[in-house]
């Protein structure tokens, strides 16, 4: 029965090597990710030349303005997405696999992640800070017909503001469950 029961446990304490696959998955979609956004950043480039081929002509110069506003915009939403698939792959990795020996001195503690409860912060935050970007793509696209939508965007605005107060004001505070203990 002890062999069957230490054949079991030893089957169980493998399987985390199946986070691997997860691992794999987020690495390639932050890559993805990246050279999306590095796709974009070209096409802003181009974009900036056709802006400041456009000074003579308002009309043009505006509508390029507002696209040019909205490629860097997601430009800074995919690099977000990107940022967090990578911190969400390196958490999985040291949490379930192995501890990584050589990111701490190169990291400097920006992707130590030392519980589950850390790395949902993290990802949390990043997800705040790419719905704030989003908001603010779409304050600067969509057309204001009436004083009430400048008050909603203002409360919305408001809003967004406090989540990202009450995201960084619980995020210092994550220790290790050793430490908590006293152990």
């Amino acid at each position: 029965m002890k062999s069957v029961v230490r054949a079991f446990e030893y089957m169980l304490l493998s399987s985390r090597y199946l986070v691997i696959l997860a691992v794999i998955c987020s690495l390639l979609g932050s890559f993805v990710a990246f050279y999306m956004s590095f796709i974009d950043a070209i096409q802003i480039f181009f974009l900036v030349d056709d802006f400041a081929t456009s000074i003579t002509d308002v009309h043009k110069n505006h509508n390029v303005q507002l696209q040019l506003i909205s490629g860097i915009i997601e430009l800074l939403d995919g690099f977000l997405l990107a940022i967090m698939m990578l911190i969400f792959a390196t958490g999985l990795y040291e949490l379930f696999v192995k501890k990584i020996e050589h990111k701490k001195k190169d990291a400097e503690g920006l992707l130590i992640i030392t519980s589950i409860d850390e790395l949902k912060s993290r990802l949390g935050q990043v997800v705040i800070m790419i719905l704030i970007v989003q908001l603010f793509e779409h304050s600067v696209t969509l057309p204001y017909e009436s004083p009430v939508e400048i008050v909603y965007l203002a409360i919305s605005t408001a809003l967004v503001g406090l989540a990202l107060f009450l995201s960084h004001a619980s995020g210092g505070n994550h220790k290790p469950v050793n430490e908590q203990h006293g152990s």
